[in-house]
């Protein structure tokens, strides 16, 4: 399960689809409020963060993450624009706009370095040139 969380509804709901369609099992759960995230990110195995959320509601949804023994764990992987710099800690983010394939391998390379190699996603149906999300 990959959770989506972001500001822009549009995108969101069209990164669900498009990662549905490659396979994943994934959900839009917009901008949550932090206290609320324990509940929300139940069974999820990787929270991707949409490009539209501001530096100060990245650092406050990670910073909430890692406080809560439940969500502590999830790896976190970063949609980010190239004027946007990084919050997650170690480093995992995808420059935004990009190739669904890649959006793919990067989720299947965070789930198989987490230990969760079963969870790895198929690779994609090919598309004409590969479709950019």
């Amino acid at each position: 399960m990959v959770a989506i969380l972001g500001r822009d509804r549009v995108v969101g709901q069209a990164l669900e689809l498009l990662l549905r369609g490659a396979g994943c099992d994934a959900r839009f759960l917009g901008e949550p409020v932090i206290d609320k995230l324990g509940e929300l990110l139940d069974g999820v195995q990787l929270l991707l963060l949409g490009p539209a959320l501001s530096a100060e509601r990245r650092k406050n949804l990670l910073d909430g993450l890692k406080s809560e023994p439940a969500t502590a764990e999830i790896p976190v992987l970063e949609l980010i624009t190239g004027l946007q710099g990084t919050h997650n800690g170690n480093g995992r983010h995808v420059m935004w706009p990009c190739k669904t394939e890649e959006l793919v391998r990067h989720i299947g390379e965070v789930l198989l370095s987490t230990g969760h190699p079963e969870d790895r996603m198929q690779e994609p149906p090919s598309t004409n040139g590969g479709s950019r999300l």
